[in-house]
């Protein structure tokens, strides 16, 4: 009985511990983000006092759903339902994760539990956010958002390779303090993983000292401070329309910029992409007196299809780019499963906002000095959910974007947690492609971030503000944009087939 106490109180730890590495509104816990390194060791013990694999199963899904349930609690904004079971279906991945290191100690050697480990770690994480429907969202990976040195290697194989130091680490450390026996293995993996911990340092290093210089570019953020999550009635549009013009007007007197940026959902009205005199007039007369290009997010329609898109007015004011959303938001945008759920409550009704149907970059032509066009600003544009999905951006970048800008609408958000969540991706985004990433927000957070995952500059959340930057375009390309989740990929075929031959192994395959 004690026994099983302890690891329960073991599981619930670490829950606890993934609930503190990342941004929630938990008041009694604190927000300690270098905890990522020791996060999974409390499970890993209490998975080598299981006896079963079942039980070892329920432990890791114990800890995921108190970190999930706490840390997705901003998911009420769409009602209860969808946090109890996002929280209940992804937590299965750490029921996962708690059953395959429980296979690792039954019947691998000592000296191999840190590498398979940490592949496992990751294959789990990346299955997690595959397709439409995965969720790519409480990673622990994010909680090195403002750790700028250790994320660099985020460019040669994206989160996954920096999640797989995390797992070694985790690992390590346990063998290290926890492990009763074989001291000379204890040594060598400590030795192994503290040289790859310091190889990432000094590779972060390096990369955060050698600095990419290209082309500057101008732009101004405009956070409304609107809340959206109202009907959008007439007068809606009305105030809407009013907000934003009258702020861009303040912003760009007497302060030339190459673009001005309005975030996601920053107009009530519905345009038809196909007719420019479906853009209020209001709209297309300041790119047209003012000579700046305006990229806005809006609500279109392309015959029966509505869309979430990004568009730029030039400076004539006509529709010259559209790109639309990728990723709608389950519950919020899309109905999953629509003829079973009916009885839930969603925002759109009966109609579900339709996913873009291609990555389109979004060209803007730069002046020199001299009043000639110079370049241009080829913009990889991400709507809202599209930036927790790397291949969003790294495909825009791949095609030939040298600049990133992410609009979002942030207002519906119950409680500060899931915006702060949100915006800490940006900065991998940013790394992974080596990217200036522009981010505008209707109630915030906006910010502007460097190809080093630096913050350059930041506004507050649920306020008004107008947030200049210059940044600079570029055209290299990482290894990461070129190759993809290729990191991913491999640890998952590796996840596969180490499952299947621990399995196979039959000793301790009950699962009673």
């Amino acid at each position: 009985m004690l026994k099983d106490t302890v690891k329960f109180l073991l599981a619930t730890l670490s829950g606890t511990f993934y609930i503190a590495i990342l941004p929630h509104s938990v008041k009694f816990i604190p927000h300690l983000p270098w905890m990522v390194w020791f996060a999974f060791i409390p499970l890993i013990i209490a998975v080598r006092m299981s006896e079963r694999p079942r039980e070892a199963f329920l432990l890791g899904y114990l800890a995921g759903v108190i970190a999930h349930s706490a840390l997705l609690s901003w998911l009420l904004s769409f009602g209860p339902a969808p946090l109890v079971l996002i929280s209940l279906f992804y937590s299965l991945s750490t029921g996962l994760l708690g059953l395959v290191t429980y296979y690792i100690m039954e019947q691998l050697a000592p000296a191999r539990w840190w590498w398979v480990f940490s592949v496992c770690g990751v294959a789990i994480l990346f299955i997690e956010g595959v397709g439409l429907w995965g969720f790519p969202w409480v990673y622990p990976v994010y909680a090195l958002s403002t750790m700028p040195v250790f994320i660099q290697a985020a460019d040669i194989g994206g989160i996954w390779l920096v999640s797989f130091l995390i797992f070694a680490v985790n690992i390590a450390v346990y063998q290290l303090l926890f492990y009763p026996g074989g001291r000379t293995i204890r040594i060598r993996v400590a030795i192994i993983v503290l040289a790859l911990f310091f190889i990432n340092i000094l590779y972060g290093v390096f990369k955060v000292i050698i600095v990419p210089h290209g082309t500057p570019m101008s732009a101004v953020l405009v956070q409304g401070g609107l809340e959206s999550g109202v009907e959008w009635t007439e007068m809606y549009s009305i105030i809407a329309r009013n907000t934003y013009v009258r702020a861009t007007e303040r912003a760009i007197a007497g302060n030339p910029v190459d673009l001005v940026i309005w975030p996601e959902s920053a107009l009530g009205d519905l345009l038809d992409i196909n007719e420019n005199r479906s853009v209020p007039l209001s709209v297309r007369m300041l790119p047209r007196r003012s000579g700046i290009p305006l990229l806005m997010g809006v609500i279109t329609r392309d015959g029966s299809s509505f869309r979430n898109s990004a568009i730029l007015l030039d400076k004539m004011g006509k529709i010259a780019g559209v790109s639309d959303k990728c990723v709608p938001i389950a519950f919020g945008e899309a109905l999953p499963f629509r003829r079973l759920v009916q009885f839930l409550p969603f925002p759109w009704g009966a109609v579900d906002i339709d996913r873009g149907r291609s990555l389109n970059i979004i060209s803007v032509e730069l002046e020199g000095s001299d009043g000639s066009e110079s370049n241009s600003a080829k913009i990889a544009t991400a709507i809202c959910f599209d930036s927790i999905k790397p291949f969003v951006l790294r495909e825009q970048v791949r095609r030939g974007a040298n600049i990133i800008v992410i609009i979002t609408n942030n207002s519906w958000y119950r409680g500060a947690s899931g915006t702060e969540q949100h915006r800490m991706m940006d900065v991998f985004r940013a790394v992974e492609n080596r990217r200036w990433t522009l981010r505008s927000s209707t109630t915030g957070i906006s910010h502007v971030v460097d190809p080093q995952g630096r913050v350059v500059s930041e506004t507050s959340q649920y306020s008004f503000a107008l947030l200049y930057t210059r940044a600079e375009l570029l055209d290299g390309k990482t290894l990461y944009a070129r190759l993809g989740d290729w990191f991913g990929w491999v640890c998952t075929i590796g996840f596969i087939i180490a499952f299947a031959w621990m399995l196979g192994l039959g000793r301790s395959a009950d699962f009673e």
